[in-house]
């Protein structure tokens, strides 16, 4: 039986995502039992990048292919880049609270098929045999809440065979 509780925590560049950081690690600090999976959801695939109309000339076709996949290639590198301050920035954070280094693992998602952000948080946890998903969330102003939704709402709706932490 594995003994490690995994914990999946979604990180962006928002102040209520490292208190969710910061939660995480005020709560396991110290303990070797657990290992953290990082994520950052690098966001939906520009429609200029999920495919094009083809060609007739099936050599032409190769050609359009692989210009795409390249240009698919370097989005994807500089979504990570710009991720990476982010990722580093929640790695010191674990580090501080002495959980180990090998311990703390950062992911990247795409989100390819437009599931939405929730979906693709949820996958990357079970997919990465996560128990617990922990995220911000940032509070709304009755307004703004009648007109938008919060990601957390729907993690906690879908996420029925996970735990998940909202950190607010």
């Amino acid at each position: 039986m594995n003994r490690n509780k995994r914990i999946l925590v979604a990180v962006d560049d928002s102040k209520a995502s490292m208190r969710a950081v910061n939660y995480v690690a005020n709560i396991i600090a110290g303990k070797r039992d657990f290992t953290i999976c990082l994520l950052h959801v690098l966001g939906p695939l520009p429609p200029a990048l999920r495919e094009f109309g083809g060609s007739e000339d099936p050599q032409r076709e190769e050609e359009l292919e692989k210009e795409l996949e390249d240009k698919r290639r370097q989005w994807i590198e500089r979504s990570k880049t710009k991720a990476l301050p982010v990722l580093k920035k929640a790695k010191s954070i674990f580090k501080k609270a002495r959980l180990p280094a090998k311990a703390v693992d950062a992911k990247f998602w795409i989100d390819v098929d437009s599931k939405g952000l929730a979906a693709d948080i949820l996958d990357a946890g079970r997919s990465n045999q996560c128990d617990t998903v922990a995220v911000g969330r940032e509070s709304f102003s009755w307004l703004k809440e009648i007109f938008s939704h919060h990601v957390a709402d729907e993690l906690i709706r879908k996420g029925r065979d996970l735990t998940v932490w909202v950190v607010e």
